[in-house]
């Protein structure tokens, strides 16, 4: 069994990245769908924390797509591109096809790009992307906070933020303006959340990887509520009161839960099944924090 964790080494030759965003490679991911409260209202904020327990290179790990073949939809999250590199990515679909988005702010030493996509229901989409080195540590969370609003001239703004474990302050990584059009899609992050691992190598897609997921989402900071149930696909669960997707071939899962994840304290999900997890409210620092990032 091989696989990247702490307290695991392994040598790998140097590659190089690629972009994710063909139906060929979105497919391959392995998914648990987040199902919030109906209660919860209008969703334009997300806050959520993925903890990679194993990973291996060019590998993705999605803390959160919303509303997926939807205009204005996108996804947040970070990439293993190689033993040595690490990334912040975002990327947000076009509401128009004939005015694309526009990036109005970007991270210094980021990089971005225009995009095509073949949703399932939608056909061919476009899009932008934003890239941001950053060496998130592994089995320790990567926290991220996204919000959407409306501005002047009929606009929406999403707005990616990420918190810099070595700086010790949140960072914004990339802000869009949309046409906000007359979709509901347009105007807030909506219901359909979901979050994923996926390799864009097929030698990577044999070896396994494990991450751990929480999400909370609202209206506002201060109004973020935890998502406690969901369900998935191929090997997924909860444990230590978070969502895990454990990516791979069936085969290597026994030793990779064996090494990382303690059989009290796992649950093991199905197709078609729904689990929960504890509530866990957000605390008011954070709260203030997130209500002050602009």
């Amino acid at each position: 069994m091989s696989f990247m964790a702490v307290g695991f080494t392994k040598s790998f030759r140097f590659l190089t990245l690629l972009v994710l965003g063909t139906t060929a490679n979105i497919g391959l991911a392995q998914r648990i769908y987040w199902q919030p409260q109906q209660s919860t209202g209008r969703i334009t904020c997300l806050y959520g924390e993925v903890k990679v327990l194993a990973t291996g290179p060019m590998t993705y790990y999605c803390g959160c797509q919303w509303q997926p073949d939807k205009p204005a939809s996108g996804y947040t999250g970070i990439q293993q591109v190689d033993p040595f590199h690490k990334t912040v990515i975002f990327s947000e679909w076009d509401t128009s096809g004939t005015e694309p988005s526009q990036l109005v702010k970007l991270a210094p030493g980021a990089s971005n790009g225009r995009f095509k996509a073949l949703e399932s229901t939608t056909g061919l989409k476009t899009g932008i992307h934003t890239h941001l080195a950053y060496a998130w540590p592994n089995e320790k969370n990567f926290r991220f906070f996204v919000k959407r609003t409306l501005a002047s001239g009929h606009r929406v703004v999403t707005s990616d933020y990420y918190y810099d474990e070595l700086e010790k302050k949140w960072e914004l990584e990339g802000r869009t303006v949309n046409p906000a059009g007359s979709l509901e899609s347009t105007k807030s992050l909506g219901k359909e959340l979901s979050s994923f691992i996926n390799s864009w190598n097929a030698y990577e897609r044999r070896r396994p990887k494990l991450a751990l997921f929480r999400l909370w989402v609202g209206s506002a900071p201060n109004e973020l509520h935890p998502v406690t149930h969901a369900s998935g696909d191929g090997k997924w669960g909860t444990f230590s009161n978070s969502f895990f997707i454990a990516y791979g071939p069936p085969a290597t899962y026994p030793a990779l839960v064996k090494t990382l994840m303690d059989s009290s304290d796992r649950v093991e999900g199905a197709d078609g099944k729904v689990l929960g997890i504890k509530r866990l409210s957000i605390h008011k620092k954070l709260a203030t924090e997130l209500s002050l990032l602009n």
